[in-house]
């Protein structure tokens, strides 16, 4: 079975994500497959690996997720 087959509602799901979103979203996934799961979502998404990491962090946290006021830092992004 294609790898990419198998998860093709996962990747359409953070196609349509924004930053924060898709970090916690590729941290559940990881967290779901369990051993080598960080690594498997790498492949599939182009993920760093700090970046999963960050989302499971975030989802093992006891406070309540909640958005953030901003999807960067000041100074982050393109600039103009």
């Amino acid at each position: 079975m294609d790898v990419n087959k198998q998860y093709i509602w996962w990747l359409k799901a953070l196609s349509g994500a924004d930053e924060v979103q898709a970090r916690r979203f590729a941290g559940a996934i990881a967290l779901e497959i369990g051993w080598g799961g960080i690594t498997k979502v790498e492949k599939l998404t182009g993920m760093s690996h700090s970046t999963i990491r960050k989302g499971i962090d975030e989802l093992k946290t006891s406070e309540k997720l909640q958005p953030p006021e901003r999807l960067r830092a000041p100074g982050g992004g393109e600039k103009r």
